[in-house]
């Protein structure tokens, strides 16, 4: 985890100066622009650094985030399986792998009658996904990624994952947003597992965001010349305002509106803003 690697990094430079405190942030941050977990904890830090020049209050700030991450799973998996007890055993849909819808599924088997999954290609991670969840005794079916859509149901209710939150926006594997526009004709309901350090409270078209480029290798090696391989990993999901959807977090279930007022009340870093000297 980066917050380790940085406590590494302060444990062997116990006075760092202002200069080379702000150069790590700043690392963080762009070591991988979308990736709002990175994002957020150099946001954390960037804000301690500026309360206090007590390298002590990074280290606390590092730490805070760290279990912050690790107890989010659990949490979003209890909260997942009070909100689907109720429901009479539905239907799951899930798309590509993410360790939450993991271990919500596997923690709600119980009160699930199965999961429809697919390949989720190129990276085929719904093989994954599959057989973590049919070891735990859940009934799994396992279609290619266009058979999974095409039976998409009105009493589907879709369980996915995401890579980040911006405001009106969700960032999610390539195919996600044909789920959510099938789900918002149908009526269905979808929900999406996130930890609020996934909440990025940037606007799409920041410098920060970067879209995520697959091999071209990955989805046809040799391609003959005169085609283009397109291969795009992560995409971003414009909400439709009729779609039934919650978002589940740690803290508990959200509507998109009550995402954007976290995401309004973030206090952002200046430090990550600011021009390198």
């Amino acid at each position: 985890m980066t917050a380790n690697a940085f406590d590494a990094w302060l444990k062997r430079n116990r006075r760092p100066k202002r200069e080379e405190i702000a150069s790590a942030i700043r690392g963080i941050a762009a070591a991988q622009p979308s990736m709002a977990p990175l994002w957020r904890l150099a946001n954390d830090l960037g804000l301690a650094s500026e309360e206090s020049r007590d390298p002590h209050r990074l280290a606390v700030a590092s730490g805070k985030y760290r279990r912050r991450v690790l107890t989010a799973r659990r949490r979003i998996a209890h909260e997942f399986a009070r909100f689907v007890r109720p429901l009479n055993k539905p239907e799951i849909v899930t798309y590509s792998y993410s360790s939450t819808v993991a271990e919500a599924l596997i923690r709600s088997r119980r009160w699930i009658w199965g999961v429809s999954c697919s390949e989720s290609r190129p990276g085929n991670e719904g093989q994954r996904m599959a057989r973590e969840l049919a070891r735990k005794g859940i009934r799994v079916t396992y279609d290619f990624d266009a058979g999974l859509f095409s039976q998409l149901h009105s009493r589907s209710l879709i369980v996915l994952g995401a890579d980040a939150l911006l405001p009106g926006f969700v960032a999610a594997k390539t195919g996600s947003r044909a789920i959510v526009r099938l789900a918002s004709q149908l009526r269905a309901q979808v929900i999406f597992l996130v930890d609020t350090s996934k909440f990025f409270p940037e606007r799409r078209d920041s410098y920060r965001w970067d879209w995520t480029w697959g091999e071209e290798k990955d989805l046809w090696d040799h391609a003959p010349r005169g085609v283009t391989v397109y291969n795009l990993l992560m995409e971003l999901i414009q909400i439709p305002s009729h779609l039934r959807l919650r978002f589940i977090t740690e803290r508990g279930p959200m509507t998109p509106r009550q995402v954007r007022r976290h995401l309004a009340k973030i206090r952002l870093s200046a430090l990550l803003f600011a021009s390198p000297d």
